[in-house]
Parts: C-alpha cells; structure tokens; sequence
C-alpha cells in the first residue's frame, strides 16, 4: 500500500545510543522494500557522539543520509553525568563532529536549556568554538527541560534547578552567540542558518501526512490517526498493536493551529480555508482582536504569526483561539 506514497523525507530516531550500523543498512532495506524513495529530499538520522565512528559515517554514506542529529545536549561533565550521559566528554563531541564534517554532512545539534549544574561559561565557551570549526553544523534545537512524572529523573531528591530567570539569561546568550554564525529562529526551539530547516519537522509543523513506524510511533493521514502501542512484541508479531482512530474537524483545527503557530512564519490562511472551507477571520475574531490589541500576533501577506514579544505567551493565544473555535456550535462540530 506504501508504494503509491510520495514521501519527501524520512528520519531515524533512537540517538541514544544510536542504531547499530548493520541495523541501519537493514532497515534501509525494508524501507526500500516497501517505499518509492524518488522525491526523498532528507533523509537524517539521530546520532550520539559516541557512536560517530568513520565505520559509521560509511554506512550513513551507503543509505544516502544527508543529514545527521546529534544529540549533545550540554558541555558541562557534572550536567551530563546527571543527564545519564555517560561516557561523553566535549573530545568525543568535538571528534564526532570533525568526522561528519569532513565528509559534508549536514549537522543539526540538540541542546538543553534549563538542566542542572549548567556552567554558562563553559556551555558558552564551547558553543562558539564549535560553530567556529565546523561549517557544516547549520541547525540547531534548543529545548526547555521538562521532567515528567515516572521518568527517572523525577524522583531525584535536592536536585538544584535553573531558575527563570537563569534560563532566560541563557536564551539570551545563545541567541546572541548564534546570531554571529548567521542562525536564525524558525520556530519556538529551532534555529538554522538559511535555508536549512528541518524538512522532515516543517512537515509536522505544516501539518502535512506522515507515517511513523516501530513501537510508539503515531501516524497521520488526512483524518486518521495511528499510534502504536509501546510493547515490542505485539509490533513484532504484527497483533493488537496500533489503536486508530478518526479526527473531527474540531480536532483537526485545534492541531493545526497548535503546530502551526509555533513557526515564526506562522499560518497561511488562504491554506486554512482551502483545507477547512472556514474563514479564520469569521470563526477566531474575538481571540485575534484581542490578541492583535496585546501586539501578540500579527498578519502579513496573508499569514498570521506570533510577534517577538506573543512566541512568549504562545500557551494563552491557543487558549484563546480554542475558546472562540468551542463556541462555534453552528458548525456542527
């Protein structure tokens, strides 16, 4: 059934530790098997620095990887060691990346905001020289740390977080410092040089189909939503292992906006009428006057997007979009 798909990019994850080489080439194989791989015009997949042996950089080379995401997260030994990244040091860092730049690899780096133990100095020190050395490092995410129940982390006693205001200090400064190397914010946690954003999280973003594969991956297509149970076995023998379900247009809606918005490009919205026949200005007047009136969000050429000052307070705009969409009753949602 998946050879009729045109699909643009694909993405391995699983950085942690990174897929076993031979692994790759086999799955490689089966996407093959079942996917016309024509139109592929990204195709990453997520690596710890560990694991970014020449051996390695062969085999990404063999399945037509163009781009790779490493997942540093900090540069300070006490952050890691509490992150459970044993056995990382900014050597092997700094190592795994003069590999994958000397053969022109495409680099995206993952980086932690808010983890404890964090040293600015150093954090700040080796960002620099980082983007300094290496050319082919041109995107880079930036995310808040959130720790959630059950997860190992949650029970740790005396843990010393980052204050708000320390982790808007290292906003700060990270910003500045990527300014200098020609990066760019795209949306809420991602930043680029031009023309490099993620291909494959635009596709999310955008709220375009896309197909997850392995257990716990969630798929869309159109209207139906898949996602995978998390037990391997059920995946493996093939029963009971995706619940599927249809979302209504309300639903739909709520996440397109939620995703949309994140972009700094922010929504079409001669796009949201062709897709939902409804005219955004009709159904969200009371949350976008408000919102325009707070110097929250904006439009222009026909898009809406967050202001520097709305990306801020992206969590209440939604709120407020979803209020106006819950009282339109008429539509029959």
């Amino acid at each position: 059934m998946y050879k009729n798909f045109e699909i643009e990019t694909i993405y391995i994850g699983g950085g942690n530790p990174s897929l076993n080489p031979e692994n790759l080439k086999e799955i490689n194989k089966i996407i093959n098997l079942f996917f016309t791989l024509n139109s592929i015009k990204e195709y990453t997949v997520e690596c710890n620095p560990l694991n970014v042996t020449k051996n390695f950089i062969e085999i990404l080379k063999e399945i037509s990887c163009n781009r790779v995401s490493l997942g540093i997260q900090s540069f300070t030994e006490k952050t890691l060691k509490y992150a459970n990244r044993l056995g990382q040091t900014n050597e092997t860092v700094f190592n795994a990346l003069s590999l994958l730049n000397k053969e022109k690899i495409s680099i995206s780096i993952d980086l932690i905001n808010g983890l404890p133990y964090a040293d600015f100095d150093k954090e700040f020190y080796y960002l620099e020289k980082l983007l300094g050395e290496f050319e082919n490092v041109n995107h880079i995410s930036l995310y808040d740390l959130s720790i959630d129940k059950g997860s190992k982390f949650y029970d740790y006693k005396n843990l010393k977080m980052l204050s708000e205001s320390k982790k808007d200090k290292y906003e700060k400064q990270f910003r500045k410092i990527i300014d200098k190397f020609g990066f760019k914010r795209y949306e809420v946690s991602n930043y680029c040089k031009k023309n490099k954003m993620s291909l494959h999280n635009l596709g999310y973003w955008k709220y375009n189909n896309y197909l997850g594969l392995g257990p716990s991956a969630h798929s869309t297509i159109d209207n139906l939503r898949m996602e995978n149970k998390p037990e391997l076995d059920k995946y493996i023998l093939g029963i009971d292992f995706t619940d599927k379900y249809v979302l209504n247009k309300k639903q739909q809606i709520e996440e397109y906006l939620l995703m949309g918005l994140r972009l700094t490009e922010g929504i079409n919205l001669n796009n949201f009428f062709n897709r939902f026949n409804l005219d955004f200005f009709t159904v969200f007047k009371m949350s976008l006057e408000k919102n325009i009136r707070l110097k929250n969000l904006v439009i222009k050429n026909n898009y809406l997007h967050t202001t520097n000052r709305g990306i801020n307070f992206l969590n209440s705009i939604l709120v407020d979009l979803f209020d106006d969409l819950d009282s339109l009753v008429e539509y029959g949602y």
